[in-house]
Parts: structure tokens; C-alpha cells; sequence
């Protein structure tokens, strides 16, 4: 049980808390208590179903909290305590009952509680609230600079949604998505070409023009409270149209279109409407780099990350995986470091090191081996051409290389296509799914050539981020098994997390009980509304590619493996990772015609049952039926054998003279060349492999071919 310690610092309250106490009977009353035991850092242990639902910041008014209880029985509020962000206190609330579906909301300000229905602070502009109950962390909101603005509320949307999104403010009412503006700060350049000066960029995302001499706006260093924001020009800006404005420094040159400071390589900018905060974007030295500028993805939008620089015109986000050509990547690391790394390949240690890439020079990134079956034989052959992990943020808080935090450098071991990956990557993306964006990169390493890798983004909140409207759930890579049972197959074994210890939670670690993981499993081995727990058509559009493609080397063959489970409020969809292996060169527990014709219904190595994520879908006609749709739009579109003979021919085209001149490959030109179309001893050849695998796949869904067996998994099926 949670123990409240008052201090001397609230005494001078209790007079005023005992008279609220005394007037209105009620037990919260606004009240404050202070511990030092107050521990807001523990990982959420229960399932309260009471969530914060929304706080208005700025509100013309008071600020406020609002509460909702998304259970099925009434809620005593007094049973919780809110913790405020720099603070000891645990602060009382109400003694109110919250009926199921419904929201309560308790008033802020900064001076001592006057009434049962008052906290004594105010929530700021950057901020953080904790729900408590017994001690534990129940809910948690948090914002940064620019998420609650004046004239917008900030929370979850839908209500008691794992979505945290600026709102339009409905207190005791359903949440409501806002729209950003009228007026945005939509793009800045603070770091241009020397002698070229430094700018932003507005935008008109309402409906209505907008005299931009109402505004005035400043940036870090300018001071609102001493005339030190500058007023904008005096014209109109219609609905959808763009002004830019120069940031050139000197007071006593500024024109008409321009302002009296620069933009700093981390700098912010303010935009007001008479005293109040209506826009606000801050960045920092790697959000913007040289030629680079920074804004909304989309003209207007609340997302925002590099861009390539577009003044007066449509925002175009930068995309550092250009498949239309070869780049090059440079590493500069010690070079005792580097033979460290080489000689100790297996221990995955990160080293420090800088990296060149599209322009963009970066100190003290993180580099380290990486992989399994691409790293551990490649060692015992006493090969050096490894496949690497660089993080961008290791050891610089925040730092990226254009918008990515992390990324792969693959080896391509066990495909003289250098294509699998790639291609495997570009169906998942084709089906309108999720998937890491690759490219391709000559990589040097302290100005020797290395050879031509795969550049593979990192599924992390940054990819979550750009990939999901959702970006807050709960993201688990379900890693290769050590040991039997650890979970990856997701067959239930308790409701014991540390139980599955192939899951291995990627976000919200402080934050997350994992109920919706361990509800997801029962749900799916021991019953109930699996539409509830996962993305059913999502799931069943990864199948189908995985499937078409024989990619065994997933959660469907023999080791579970190589994917991730992402979750938005509850629900599951995969995200597929490491495919290397794709098109039908992983085979372990299959013959070479068991993959060309592996079974369409009956798609594992080993029995159905032991993958119920497969199975309990497919024991539901509509979804099986669903399935087969997707599998036939597949075979006859971007998997048709004349799609993919059109995409191989212009990737060979691209890359075969980096495959020609790779000094570490694993295969020689010919061995390229020839697994394009034919089957070698190595691999089965691209399009060969199409070809036979596209026709199995349509005699089964015809009815021709055989699409399961007895249960028992595809390759132990079949004769």
C-alpha cells in the first residue's frame, strides 16, 4: 500500500483542504500529499479501465483534465491520486462515481485548492500528468512544446486511445481530431548554402484568408514579453497558399518579407496571435541539415520531419532510401576499432564512429555487427563481410541521419541476386502494408570500398511514426528462439510475460503492463472475438505474400521468427522483418518441391495447430475466403510473373556494375547473373522460381492441386 508522508511545505493547506472537507463532504477535495516514496517510473501493473482522456493547457479560462471511464461498472475517482510533473505531491481527487462510458473533469490553477474540484498547479505548455492508484502507475499523459496550443485540447483519440493527438477541446464529450492551424509554420531553412540567407515558410490550412498582420512571430531567443516578436507583412493569404519569409538578421536591414534573426541549427520558432502561442516548431542540428530544410510532412500536418527544401511550394519529405540509383555511404571509425570489430564479430559491440550519407556528415554514431545466419557462418569462414547496425542516437540524444535513428547495412549473404530482401520488402508495401523501406549503397569504411549492401530501415518508433496514424502502441520483435517455448510461435503458456521471452518489447517499456499482448494470446489459444485482438485483414494480406513467396524463414516455418507484433488499442497486425531468405531459399524441414508447392491452407512447417495465428483465421471461412482473394490479386498484379520479370531486369540493370566491382562478394558475377532466371545449387533462380510457384498457387486456389494436408504442416504433408 502506497504510504502519503505530508511535509512542512503543505501544511499551511491542511486549513484549507479540512474547511473543503467540512463544506462539501467530499473526500478528494483537491488535496495534496507529498512522499518521497513517489515512484511514477514503474511499468503500469494494472488494468484500471479510468484513463486520462484529454487536458486543455491553454485554455482561455482554466486548464483542465478530463477523465473517462471506458469499463463496464462505475468508478470511485477518489481511489486515484494525480502526480504532477517537478513535483512530490500526490494530489486528491473528488469523491465522484464515473459511470461506464462516461468522462469527469477537474479544474487546474496554481493556487492553494478552494473547492473539492480544483488542483493547485498549472499544467504547462510542456508538461506530464500521472493517474495513480495505491502507489502504481494507473495513465499517463505527456506533451512537448507545440502539441497543446491555445485553442486546442491534447489527449487521445478515440477516446481511451493509445492515439495521443492535439484535440479540439470537448470536455464531458467524445474527442475530437483537430486540424492544425489556420495558420502554420509548415517549413523552415536554418542551415541553407553559405552566403544564402536562412527562411521559413507559412501556410493557410483553414478555409478563410488570413491577415498575416495579426500575427507576429519570434524565434528561441526572442522575448514576447518585450516587444522582441516581429510582426508579419501586412497582406492576405488565401486558403491552401504559401508565404515565405527571409530570416536575415541585422534589425536595421529588415524588409518588408523579412526578420530581424537567423535560425540556429537547434532553434524554435513561436507564432502568436495577440499574447497567445497558435503554432510552434522546434528542431534540432540533424532535423535540418545543410540543403536540407525541416517541416510538416504534408503541407498543414501535426507530423513533421526533413524535407527536401521547397519554398512557396508543397512540402516534399526527404526519402534517404532512393531505390533509382546506387548511393554511397562513408564510415570513419579508429582503425583500432574497426579491426576490433572484425575480429570480435560475434560479441555485437557498438563502436563510435562518423558516417557520410547524401551529403549529411555525422560524429559519433554507433556501429556493430549484426545478424544470425548472416553473421555467425560468415565468421567461420573467416570472411569479414558482415552486415551492420548503425544507430544514429546512441550516444547524441536525438540525433538522426535524415529522419532515421537507425538502419541496417545487409550483407545480402545467401542471395547472388543481392534482390530477395528488396523485392520481398516492395510486395509487403504493394498490399498496402507497413514494411521497411530498402535501398542500395557502396559502402566504404575509412575510404576503402567494402562492397554493395542493402541499406534496410529499422522498424522503431521512427518507422512507427511515419508508417501508423497510431505511433503510441506497443511494438514486440519476436526474436529467434535459444531456447523451446518461448513464445514466438504464440502459443499460449501463461499470463506471465517474462514467460514469453521471445517477445521482446521495443516501446513504451516504462509504461506498458503487457495485458493487451497477454489478452491477444488467450484470445487466440483459449477463445473469444479474435477480431478484437488482431488486424484480421491486415494479418491475412502479410500471409498471402509470405506465403506466395515461401518465405520460411518467418513465423511460419519450423523456427518462428524474424517479424514484429505491432498493437494500437488492442488490436495486432505483423510487420515483416528479415527476408532475406525469401523465395524459397529457406527450406530447412522441406524438399525443393514441397516449397514450389507449398500448401496455400496449410502454410507452416510443422502442424497448423502450433501456429494459431494462422490457424484460428483460418477456421473462419469469411477470413480464409479473404485470404484466397488476396493470394489470387497478388499472383495475377505485382507477383504476375511478368511484374517481376520487369522489376528484377531493372534492379540487375541498376546495380550490376556494384555486384561486378564488390570486392567482398560472396558470389561472382556469373552466379548474379545466372540466379536472376535459373536455378542453381545455390538458390532457386527469381524468375524460375515465380513461374513454378505462381502456377502451384493457382491450381490450388482452382481446386487442382491439393492447398492442405492432415495438419501436420505443408512439408509433412505431402507425400
Amino acid at each position: 500500500m502506497f504510504q502519503v508522508m505530508f511535509n512542512m511545505e503543505i501544511m499551511k493547506t491542511l486549513f484549507v483542504v479540512f474547511t473543503c472537507l467540512v463544506i462539501s463532504l467530499q473526500a478528494g477535495c483537491g488535496s495534496s500529499s507529498s512522499s518521497d516514496s513517489v515512484n511514477t517510473e514503474r511499468v503500469i501493473t494494472q488494468q484500471d479501465t479510468l484513463v486520462l482522456n484529454e487536458v486543455l493547457v491553454k485554455g482561455s479560462d482554466q486548464d483542465w483534465i478530463e477523465f473517462y471511464n471506458l469499463g463496464e461498472g462505475n468508478i470511485a475517482l477518489d481511489r486515484y491520486t494525480i502526480w504532477h510533473d517537478g513535483t512530490d505531491t500526490l494530489w486528491g481527487l473528488p469523491s465522484v462515481v464515473i459511470a461506464p462510458g462516461s468522462y469527469y473533469t477537474v479544474n487546474t490553477h496554481d493556487v492553494l485548492p478552494l473547492d473539492s474540484n480544483l488542483l493547485g498547479f498549472s499544467l504547462g505548455a510542456s508538461d506530464r500528468v500521472d493517474l495513480m492508484r495505491g502507489g502504481e502507475l494507473v495513465d499517463r499523459l505527456s506533451w512537448d512544446n507545440g502539441d497543446a496550443l491555445f485553442g486546442f485540447s491534447f489527449g487521445r483519440y478515440p477516446d481511451a486511445s493509445n492515439n495521443i493527438t492535439p484535440l479540439m477541446p470537448t470536455p464531458l464529450a467524445g474527442n475530437i481530431q483537430a486540424r492544425r492551424g489556420p495558420l502554420v509554420i509548415n517549413e523552415v531553412m536554418s542551415n541553407g548554402v553559405v552566403g544564402e540567407s536562412d527562411w521559413f515558410e507559412l501556410y493557410n490550412n483553414g478555409t478563410s484568408s488570413i491577415n498575416l498582420s495579426e500575427y507576429s512571430i519570434g524565434d528561441s531567443n526572442s522575448d514576447p514579453d518585450s516587444d522582441g516578436l516581429s510582426v508579419l507583412p501586412a497582406l492576405l493569404l488565401e486558403p491552401g497558399e504559401h508565404f515565405v519569409i527571409s530570416a536575415k538578421g541585422g534589425a536595421a536591414s529588415v524588409g518588408a518579407n523579412e526578420v530581424p534573426f537567423t535560425l540556429e541549427g537547434e532553434d524554435s520558432l513561436r507564432l502568436q496571435l495577440g499574447s497567445q502561442v497558435v503554432d510552434y516548431m522546434a528542431w534540432d542540428v540533424s532535423d535540418a541539415p545543410q540543403g536540407y530544410s525541416y517541416g510538416a510532412v504534408s503541407d498543414g500536418d501535426w507530423k513533421k520531419n526533413t524535407l527536401i527544401a521547397t519554398p512557396a511550394t508543397k512540402n516534399n519529405p526527404v526519402n534517404p532510401f532512393d531505390v533509382s540509383r546506387v548511393e554511397d555511404i562513408y564510415i570513419d571509425i579508429a582503425e583500432a576499432d574497426w579491426l576490433d570489430m572484425m575480429e570480435n564479430a560475434l560479441d555485437k559491440k557498438n563502436h563510435s564512429a562518423s558516417v557520410t550519407y547524401k551529403g549529411v556528415v555525422l560524429e559519433n554514431i554507433a556501429i556493430r555487427t549484426k545478424g544470425y545466419s548472416s553473421l555467425e557462418p560468415v565468421y567461420s569462414s573467416g570472411s569479414t563481410r558482415f552486415s551492420f547496425k548503425l544507430d544514429i542516437d546512441k550516444y547524441v540524444k536525438g540525433q538522426k541521419l535524415l529522419g532515421l535513428k537507425k538502419f541496417s547495412l545487409n550483407n545480402n549473404f545467401s542471395d547472388p541476386t543481392y534482390m530477395r530482401d528488396h523485392l520481398s520488402y516492395e510486395l509487403m508495401r504493394s498490399v498496402d502494408l507497413p514494411a521497411p523501406r530498402t535501398s542500395y549503397a557502396n559502402l566504404y569504411v575509412n575510404g576503402v570500398l567494402r562492397g554493395l549492401y542493402l541499406l534496410v530501415e529499422q522498424v522503431d518508433s521512427e518507422f512507427l511514426y511515419r508508417s501508423f496514424e497510431n505511433a503510441e502502441g506497443d511494438l514486440y520483435k519476436m526474436e529467434r528462439e535459444v531456447v523451446a517455448s518461448m513464445g514466438s510461435d504464440l502459443l499460449w503458456i501463461d499470463d506471465d510475460i517474462s514467460s514469453y521471452g521471445a517477445a521482446e518489447l521495443k516501446t513504451n517499456k516504462k509504461s506498458s503492463n503487457n495485458s493487451a499482448f497477454i489478452t491477444m494470446l488467450d484470445v487466440l489459444n483459449n477463445g473469444g472475438d479474435i477480431e478484437s485482438v488482431i488486424d484480421v485483414d491486415a494479418v491475412l494480406r502479410y500471409l498471402a505474400v509470405s506465403t506466395a513467396m515461401s518465405n520460411l524463414d518467418s513465423y511460419q516455418g519450423m523456427r518462428p521468427q524474424n517479424y514484429y507484433l505491432y498493437e494500437v488499442d488492442g488490436k495486432f497486425s505483423v510487420i515483416p522483418w528479415d527476408m532475406n531468405m525469401s523465395f524459397g531459399t529457406y527450406n530447412i524441414g522441406c524438399t525443393d518441391k514441397q516449397v514450389f508447392d507449398f500448401f496455400i491452407d496449410e502454410p507452416t512447417v510443422g502442424a497448423m495447430v502450433d501456429r494459431p495465428l494462422i490457424d484460428k483465421l483460418f477456421n473462419v471461412p469469411s477470413f480464409k475466403n479473404a485470404y484466397h482473394n488476396h493470394l489470387q490479386s497478388l499472383i495475377q498484379n505485382d507477383l504476375s510473373l511478368s511484374s517481376m520479370e520487369a522489376a528484377i531486369e531493372e534492379l540487375a540493370n541498376m546495380i550490376r556494375d556494384d555486384v561486378a566491382g564488390d570486392p567482398t562478394a560472396f558470389y561472382i558475377l556469373a552466379d548474379f547473373e545466372q540466379a536472376l532466371t535459373t536455378d542453381s545449387d545455390v538458390v532457386f533462380g527469381l524468375t524460375s522460381f515465380v513461374a513454378v510457384r505462381n502456377s502451384s498457387i493457382q491450381g490450388q486456389l482452382d481446386g487442382f492441386f491439393a492447398s492442405s494436408g492432415n495438419g501436420g504442416g505443408s512439408c509433412f504433408s505431402q507425400d
